[in-house]
């Protein structure tokens, strides 16, 4: 089964962000939220330009029928540790996901403009609208998980994961790593739990980097 990853803070400042963090060992799910609450002002915009009113109606219905889980492929991306982690001072899970019947599993796309719906129905223009992101993203090279909220009678806004790992950030203090390694242990004993080390930190350019130290 495929591996996938998630750049998470522990909210050391913010106690609703830490609940929401230890939910997520607790109870082994991710939170997956409409486009809107995504950071990327531009989420979700497509070229209407030769579309009829309805048509537009039809994709911007669908759309905002749609849950949005954001998934990472490595845990070394040193940005994606900086925008996602709380500048190093989080973690990074790695985890199995449990993928139900009609969800989708589908890779990024980055492109230089907004672009047109191509697809030969409104779900797949929807899905389409939703994984398209402007090149200036690509370094994340992101995976969403995609739900129908209208297809499920239980909480749709959740997937279950099996956690294999989870990577603690290269700031925590030894102090911090050794609290939260003991918290989540508490939680989920099976969970392997280390630190990250610097020389691990890789970049993105169209291929993965390692960081040179000097």
């Amino acid at each position: 089964m495929l591996r996938y990853y998630k750049y998470i803070p522990f909210g050391r400042s913010n106690s609703k962000r830490r609940k929401w963090t230890m939910d997520i060992f607790k109870n082994n799910h991710l939170y997956l939220g409409h486009f809107n609450e995504l950071n990327d002002p531009m989420e979700a915009m497509f070229n209407a330009n030769d579309l009829t009113s309805q048509h537009i109606k039809q994709i911007q219905s669908l759309k905002t029928n749609i849950l949005i889980g954001c998934l990472a492929q490595t845990y070394t991306d040193i940005l994606m540790w900086t925008h996602y982690a709380d500048n190093h001072h989080g973690c990074c899970i790695e985890f199995e996901i449990n993928r139900i019947d009609g969800d989708y599993l589908v890779p990024m796309n980055y492109s230089t403009q907004i672009e047109a719906p191509q697809h030969s129905n409104i779900l797949g223009e929807s899905v389409n609208i939703l994984t398209h992101k402007l090149q200036p993203w690509e370094y994340e090279q992101e995976i969403r998980y995609l739900r129908q909220i209208d297809r499920i009678d239980y909480d749709a806004h959740y997937v279950n994961i099996n956690i294999i790992t989870v990577y603690l950030g290269v700031k925590l203090s030894k102090k911090s790593a050794t609290y939260y390694q003991k918290l989540i242990t508490q939680i989920s004993p099976s969970i392997t739990i280390r630190q990250l080390r610097t020389e691990e930190l890789t970049w993105w350019d169209g291929e993965r980097n390692k960081i040179v130290l000097r």
